[in-house]
């Protein structure tokens, strides 16, 4: 559960991202702009608000966090970007007195550091677009068994002189690396970590009852830097629409890690190796996978131009990593058709006198690649 510093943070980013955009995403921005209705114990939901834009209506607002740097396990999910957070400034209260009273920085601090920052690549390595969205439907699902609960909780205060309105306020932070976009009309490389709106998102979201919770404003954030965005729309039937009308695309994911579980291969070790030289540090973090055949690596970076070729042929607009983009740019082109098998994936048909051509070519963009 996150602080409520960390929640009011978030209500006061997306506050002011929202009031810059237009539609439906800046009413929404307003009306989070109320004042708070005084509560006499912290209880659920997170802010209850009067609404900025209408004195006759109370807004209730709950946040919660979706963290792609997570570990799934016991049907739980554990976010680790908190924990290195914690850890961060139980390092500095650990050491500050000490650095700052001294000449030079002890050892035992420096290796420290390094070891939090080890740690901290090797978890996300692990990550993946599957962590991310089983982060995402874990959370939303826990949220969702409360709904009742905050409506009561609201019906406390809301008396016969008040409507209200119901939303989730969903932070989601993100590491992917240099993501690539296509939209159908321009592509672009996302190069900070953060996630674009994902069509799964949007399946998720709508699944959640309309008639109790209102709108649903996302915080985009990434995990390497302090660059986010957010967006804002109604649920149920308003979505579409509402997405629509504020030009935001929505893409269906094709990195290679989506078919990551297909393989139960990834198992990375961060190893640091910490040398002084004279009055400096030389530090070394070698990330290594240790159960991925270049094979299974093979498969999966197909898996994922494949389903590159699928979209363009749907008209779907996709987000996919750099190398399956860049091979499917190549010679995707050899692909002449599709067929779906029994499992419902889409396999690609192509001539056998462009197979080894296929072939080559995929060999020359890896070597490239690496």
């Amino acid at each position: 559960m996150a602080s409520k510093e960390t929640e009011q943070k978030c209500l006061r980013d997306a506050i002011d991202y929202l009031n810059s955009q237009k539609g439906i995403a800046k009413t929404i921005g307003l009306a989070l702009q109320g004042t708070d209705v005084k509560r006499t114990i912290d209880e659920r939901p997170d802010f209850l608000l009067h609404s900025g834009d209408n004195a006759g209506a109370l807004i209730a607002v709950e946040h919660f966090e979706v963290d792609m740097m997570s570990s799934i396990s016991d049907d739980k999910v554990i976010s680790f970007s908190n924990m290195f957070q914690k850890d961060t400034k139980n390092i500095f209260n650990k050491w500050h007195e000490k650095v700052v009273n001294s000449d030079k920085i002890p050892d035992e601090a420096i290796e420290e550091v390094f070891s939090s920052i080890a740690e901290r690549l090797e978890k996300q390595q692990m990550s993946s677009y599957k962590t991310f969205i089983e982060s995402f439907r874990y959370s939303l699902e826990k949220h969702e068994r409360k709904i009742d609960d905050y409506i009561s909780n609201v019906c406390k205060y809301k008396q016969d002189r008040f409507s209200f309105s119901l939303g989730f306020l969903i932070e989601i932070r993100t590491s992917f690396h240099n993501l690539v976009t296509n939209n159908l009309s321009k592509i672009d490389t996302i190069k900070n970590g953060l996630s674009p709106l994902f069509a799964e998102v949007v399946s998720m979201l709508k699944r959640v009852d309309a008639t109790k919770v209102s709108f649903f404003v996302l915080v985009f954030r990434s995990s390497n830097s302090t660059d986010y965005y957010a967006i804002a729309f109604r649920s149920g039937d308003k979505m579409d629409e509402d997405i629509i009308e504020q030009h935001i695309d929505v893409f269906e994911y094709v990195g290679e890690d989506r078919w990551i579980e297909l393989y139960s291969c990834i198992d990375p070790k961060c190893d640091t190796t910490i040398e002084r030289v004279e009055d400096r540090y030389d530090v070394n973090f070698t990330v290594s996978y240790q159960s991925i055949s270049p094979e299974t690596r093979a498969a999966l970076t197909m898996h994922s131009v494949y389903a590159i070729q699928y979209c363009k042929w749907k008209k779907l607009k996709y987000a996919a990593s750099h190398l399956p983009y860049a091979i499917e740019k190549d010679c995707g082109y050899l692909i002449k058709s599709w067929v779906i098998d029994n499992n419902g994936f889409a396999v690609p048909i192509i001539d056998p006198n462009d197979k080894c051509r296929f072939i080559k070519k995929l060999g020359d963009i890896n070597r490239t690649a690496t």
